[in-house]
Order: C-alpha cells, then structure tokens, then sequence
C-alpha cells in the first residue's frame, strides 16, 4: 500500500503541481510508489529532475514490463549517484539514453539491456575522477547505442574503456565511435576494438581525421571488404591512416595485390620506416611502373636495410620515375643498396631529383652512377656534400667529363678538410667551370684558386662575379668576419 505519508511530503516539495499531478494519475501505482520513496530517501533529488530525466524510463510499457522498468530505473539511479551531496544529473541523461533507447528495447532481451546499462559506469567513485568518469560513461553511451555491434561486442567494449586515462583521448575515442559501419557486418567491430586499443597503447599523438571515413565507403564499393582484416594489423591510428592512403592509391588493383602489399607494410618494425615505405606505394610511378612480383622484391629491401638514414634515401630511389623508365628492376635494386647514407629528409629528395635525373640516368650507365655515389656515405659536411651531388649531376659536367675525371673532381673535393676553404672554393665554382677549358685547365684552376685563398686576394677574385652571385658572397662574408 501507497505511503500516503511520503506522497503529501512530494506534493508540497512539487515546484510544478500541475506535473506532479499529471504524473500520479498517469503512471501504474508501483511507478507512482518508486518514484515517491526515491525522492523521498533521497531529499537532495528534485522531482521535476527525476521525472524530466529519470522519468522517461517509465513511457515504454509496450516493451518493458512495469517491474523491469523499475528494475532499469533503479540501476541507472544506482550508477548516477556519487559520493558528493547532489544527483550527477548529466551521468543520468546518458545512462538513460541507454535505457530509454528503442533500438536496444525492441533488439535486445531485457537481461542483454540491463547488463548493457551496468557496464555504463564500471569505475570506482571518487571525488577526485568524477570528471573522468563521466566521460567514459560518454564513450560507453556511443558503444552502447551503435547499431553496427552485437551485446556482447558492446560489452568487451566497453569494458577497454576504462584503460583510457586522458579527457582528450576520451574524446577523440567517443567521435572516433560515432561512426556506423553497419555494411562491414562482424567487420564493424574490428575496427572500433582497433581504434580503442591504438588509443590505450599509444594515445591520440595523431590528430588527425581517422582514416577510414573517406576509404572504408570506398572499399565497400569496390568489394573489398577483406582489405579491413589488414588494415587493423597497423600498430597505430596514424599507421592506419597511412595505409588507408595506399589503399586508396591503388584502389583500381586487384584485391589480391592491394593485400600483398598491405602485409609487407605491416611487417615494418618501426612507424618511421612504416611512413616511408606508404610513400613509395602511394607514387604512382611504383604503382604502374612495376609489377606485384618487383614491388615484393623492392618491399623486402626495404624492410631488411637496419638503418633507418639509408632506408630513407632507398625509398627515394624507389620511387624514381626516371629510373624505372629507364632501367630493369636488377639495375634499380643495385643503385638502391649502393644509396648512401644521408642525414635529412632534403637530402633524400635531391638524390631522387638530381643524381636520379634524367641528364645523369642518360649519360651514364648503371655500373657507372654506382662508381659515382659510392663516396658519398663518408661525408659529413653538408656544403661538401651538395657540391659533389653538382659534380655528379650538372649537365654541363655531365656533357664535357667523363666518369674518370668527375671521379677526379670528387677525390680533390673530398680532401679538402677546412670548412672555410672548402666554401671559398665552391663559392668561386671551380669544379664546375667546365665551359671553354680542358680538364688539366680546370685542375690548374682549382689548384690557383686554392692557393689564391687570403683575405687580400678575395675582393679581386669575386670582382668579375655576376648579380646572381651576391647572396653567396654576403654569406660567405659574414661567416668569415
């Protein structure tokens, strides 16, 4: 029987009567009954809150029995109450969108949906994580609510989320969840469990969009799907991302072949090699230019070189269209190994764009491009460094010497120890003054210009030098002064 007692005490705490009325006259007798004793053991709870929030629970007779709504209520009020004096009002909103949602009511048992709103708020209460909690309970309430995921998927789910120590983390988890992947089938939840354990294991350190909302609709299209179970194996979100770039880059190429490819790039050890090796299968000259059996082979170069430098730089030259135009993948794969080690990501790039170019590739054969760089891995200096790239690759070099003499020119720069000497010389750009003068004539030159070196003699050896000169000269004379 109704404590009449406990319902006058709400009447008179009821700010809006005309609700409260409504309520008691609407709702079974048990509802009326729990709500009263609720509010009543509870005096810090507001009415209106509860029926506004709370209340809810108790508008779906037709798919809950009046018991397990009562149940439902009991449990969500049970996670949403605190160690602190008032009602976390925000925490029950979420937890009954769960109870409340007609997705779960109409595909889920009772059972299924109470444990679902159980595993809402797994963590222990503490004054001092309330913030953290709510949170998590964000990123549940996105699990709990996706059509594209079974119960117990939810479940194991939603239960990795309480290894998620960071706000930020918590919420590029929940946006990252927001998305329905209902197409995918049993798929679905393997991409959800990898974005939730890449965050765990290595944090949101990648901003970045995911990936998949440009390439997975892509791959659905295409009939793909299978593509899904490798791109999971990538060990981070921004690994995923990137392989989501291949994918969409060869996107036209067999499913056999895309997946090929995926597991070479999957057997990276390190995400710096990962991120390079993606670079050569987005080039479209690797796509097209060799076959799936080459791409293998140029793939297990990569992954077996130790060190990451001359990694770099062999990326470089797999990429380089000039070179697959002109050469067998064995010619390739010889100037790859012989790649030098270089010490910043420009430096890769100019070996593509000026050893690799086309002058050089034409003037000189595969063995001979070989004799050329073989040096290269022993200079430090960056000034000397560049200059023997220019002795390689100038054109005009390349049309007046022979590989003997650009061998010469090299040996004479490579010796040369003192930065500022070095600089003077290169700045009076005797090793490529190749134009009018035979090579003994160059050599006399190099060796005059050297010993000319002194401060006295500067100002009249740049005297005849031309406007597109000065900004060298500026640098070169501040650095000596």
């Amino acid at each position: 029987m109704m404590n009449t007692k406990k319902l006058k005490w709400l009447s008179k705490k009821a700010e809006d009567k005309q609700e409260f009325y409504d309520f008691i006259n609407s709702y079974p007798k048990e509802i009326v009954e729990y709500v009263t004793d609720v509010c009543y053991k509870n005096r810090y709870i507001s009415f209106h809150e509860f029926i506004r929030t709370g209340g809810l629970i108790f508008n779906f007779s037709e798919y809950r029995s009046t018991r397990e709504q009562i149940m439902l209520a009991e449990k969500a009020l049970e996670l949403s109450s605190g160690p602190f004096s008032s009602y976390d009002l925000d925490r029950l909103r979420k937890i009954n969108d769960v109870v409340t949602s007609e997705y779960l009511l109409e595909n889920c048992t009772f059972n299924e949906q109470m444990n679902l709103v159980m595993a809402m708020n797994t963590d222990s209460k503490s004054l001092f994580n309330i913030e953290m909690t709510n949170n998590r309970v964000s990123v549940r309430e996105t699990i709990a609510l996706s059509h594209d995921l079974n119960v117990s998927d939810k479940l194991r789910l939603m239960g990795k989320v309480s290894d998620i120590y960071d706000t930020e983390e918590l919420e590029y988890a929940r946006h990252m969840l927001d998305v329905e992947y209902p197409e995918l089938e049993e798929r679905a939840v393997k991409i959800k469990e990898f974005i939730l354990n890449s965050i765990i294991n290595n944090g949101t350190r990648d901003k970045k969009p995911f990936g998949n909302r440009v390439v997975i609709p892509k791959i659905i299209t295409n009939d793909k799907l299978e593509l899904i179970d490798e791109l999971v194996k990538a060990s981070s979100i921004k690994n995923f991302n990137a392989a989501c770039d291949v994918v969409w880059a060869n996107l036209s190429k067999d499913v056999s072949e895309i997946k090929t490819i995926l597991n070479k790039l999957m057997c990276s050890k390190t995400d710096t090699r990962f991120q390079k090796i993606c670079a050569v299968l987005k080039e479209p000259y690797f796509i097209e230019g060799r076959s799936i059996e080459e791409k293998e082979i140029v793939l297990d170069e990569l992954l077996k070189e130790k060190n990451e430098k001359k990694v770099n730089t062999m990326c470089s030259v797999a990429i380089s269209g000039n070179l697959m135009e002109s050469r067998p993948l064995e010619e390739q794969l010889k100037i790859m190994n012989e790649s030098p080690k270089l010490y910043d990501s420009f430096s890769a790039r100019d070996f593509r764009h000026f050893v690799l170019s086309k002058p050089v590739l034409e003037k000189r054969t595969t063995d001979e491009i070989i004799k050329l760089i073989r040096p290269l891995d022993t200079i430090d200096d960056r000034n000397k460094y560049y200059v023997i790239y220019n002795i390689i690759s100038n054109p005009k070099v390349l049309d007046t010497r022979g590989v003997s003499e650009q061998l010469k020119l090299k040996e004479i720069a490579s010796k040369i120890d003192d930065v500022e000497t070095f600089e003077y010389l290169e700045t009076a750009k005797v090793f490529t003054s190749v134009e009018n003068i035979s090579f003994d004539e160059q050599l006399k030159l190099i060796a005059s210009t050297y010993k000319m070196y002194n401060k006295a003699n500067y100002n009249k050896l740049i005297s005849n030098y031309t406007d597109n000169d000065r900004k060298v000269k500026s640098k070169f004379r501040q650095k000596r002064n």
